[in-house]
């Protein structure tokens, strides 16, 4: 509950933001519009790199669709850690909590999470997959970062909303404070941006483009 004195140093602190922002505003006016022609540039550029990331994110994703093997190899892993968690939902894992705490609890589900998201992984073939065709990419005029993010895309489409759905249903059967839930999430978060990066290096390290 709040007293007057935490009341007050609320009130002061909103009245100072609000007097800084008008402050800033009055005084930043003036530069914004004078770099208006170079945001308008800088805008155009950027809606053209967005419109060529998707076109690239659309090609990638359909060369998945189109291989079963890859898809199988890839998507039974997020279904089976998603069919795992729905299955932990429904049962009553008291003997576990009692022989393991709850950092321990924590610790082991980031570990089993990182370990299907690291076996899902689709970037450690997605340079081989495309052969000769990405020599013929590297000759065009599209950055490296942009190539890549289109084929990293694909990966977090594909492990991202499952992650975080399994990361939800997690907290009900393990039953997690908010602090546990948050270290859990970060980590396999990290999990989903870092093995898709490994996967691309490796596949660059070690290509194989004929078949």
């Amino acid at each position: 509950q709040l007293d007057g004195r935490s009341l007050l140093l609320i009130t002061v602190f909103s009245l100072a933001s609000v007097c800084m922002t008008m402050i800033l505003a009055v005084y930043l006016a003036p530069l914004i519009k004078a770099q208006e022609p170079q945001r308008k540039t800088n805008a155009n550029a950027a809606n053209h790199n967005r419109s060529l990331l998707s076109s690239l994110y659309y090609v990638e994703l359909k060369r998945y669709w189109n291989s079963q093997i890859y898809v199988i190899n890839t998507a039974i892993g997020p279904l089976l850690m998603l069919g795992g968690v729905i299955y932990l939902c429904f049962q009553d894992l008291t003997p576990l909590m009692s022989l393991l705490t709850k950092e321990q609890l924590t610790g082991l589900a980031w570990v089993i999470l990182s370990l299907i998201i690291g076996l899902s992984t689709t970037t450690h073939v997605a340079i081989s997959l495309e052969g000769e065709w990405f020599w013929i990419k590297k000759s065009l005029p599209i950055p490296a970062t942009t190539l890549f993010l289109g084929k990293l895309l694909v990966n977090w489409t594909l492990t991202v909303p499952t992650t975080l759905l399994c990361l939800i249903l997690l907290s009900i059967p393990l039953d997690l404070n908010l602090m546990q839930w948050s270290l859990l999430a970060l980590g396999s978060c990290i999990s989903c941006f870092c093995f898709p990066l490994l996967g691309i290096y490796v596949n660059l390290t070690f290509p194989k483009c004929q078949y």
